[in-house]
């Protein structure tokens, strides 16, 4: 199975040295229990994690315009769609998520894999009707609903066809010029949520559109309060401590 990371300097956090261990926490794990970790990213972002020990540093086939920064997973968007012209099953990897393990074996044979189910009032905590409002060409998501939405911490599989499928309806509406509104300014309470919308929430309509599974490496919400007994960690807002990013300094020595 090959792994990458993908990054964007216009991304979700600024270019410094916590953002630089992150990667290289993150890489150095995966490399131990997983071999292989290939990186795509811009020249400004090759430049400053060149570095690090990626099995691979590839960069974006695409420039990425610095209008979609409100919608700062674009870039995993964008490199899941070159990993798939590879015609290779794949797991993308965020930044932050370290396995201190390897995922297990039916993660690693699964169609579509992803971290885990998100549930809780989906429809009013990832903004849905305040998207409806703003985006003018919805596409599948004009026409269906869904009440959950998958954190794709850990993302990829071998059901290329059914990626290919989600990844097209995502660019729909990103590459539809009626919808240039939506990334022109935060709309939202939280400056996360259009890309949560776009990435996670529209995975699990066009999932169960098509009808097929998605294996989540937790499938209770209990499971990840023990994540860390598991082998895994997705620090996802934790990364804003400067506590957890010194912890995350020590722990690279471990792995070096």
């Amino acid at each position: 199975m090959d792994f990458y990371h993908s990054f964007w300097e216009f991304g979700y956090n600024k270019m410094d040295q916590n953002l630089h261990n992150l990667h290289e926490l993150s890489l150095r794990c995966c490399l131990k229990n997983h071999g292989n970790i290939h990186l795509i990213t811009t020249p400004k972002g090759k430049e400053f994690l060149n570095d690090l020990p990626y099995t691979s540093i590839q960069l974006f086939e695409n420039e990425i315009d610095v209008k979609y920064s409100n919608f700062w997973a674009l870039s995993k968007i964008f490199a899941f769609q070159q990993i798939l012209a590879k015609g290779k099953p794949f797991i993308h990897i965020d930044y932050d998520v370290f396995l201190f393990k390897p995922l297990p074996e039916f993660i690693l044979k699964s169609g579509i894999c992803a971290q885990e189910i998100e549930s809780n009032n989906i429809q009013d905590v990832y903004e849905i009707n305040r998207f409806d409002l703003i985006c003018e060409n919805k596409y599948l998501l004009g026409s269906r609903k869904s009440d959950i939405a998958y954190n794709t911490g850990i993302f990829g599989g071998r059901d290329l066809e059914s990626i290919n499928f989600y990844i097209k309806q995502v660019l729909k509406i990103v590459d539809d010029h009626t919808n240039s509104g939506l990334f022109e300014k935060n709309h939202f309470r939280s400056k996360a949520r259009l890309s949560t919308i776009l990435e996670q929430y529209l995975l699990a309509v066009c999932v169960e559109y098509l009808n097929v599974s998605v294996d989540v490496l937790f499938k209770d919400p209990k499971e990840y309060e023990n994540a860390m007994s598991l082998g895994y960690t997705h620090l996802m807002g934790s990364k804003n401590s400067q506590k957890v990013m010194d912890a995350v300094e020590k722990k690279i020595l471990e792995y070096q």
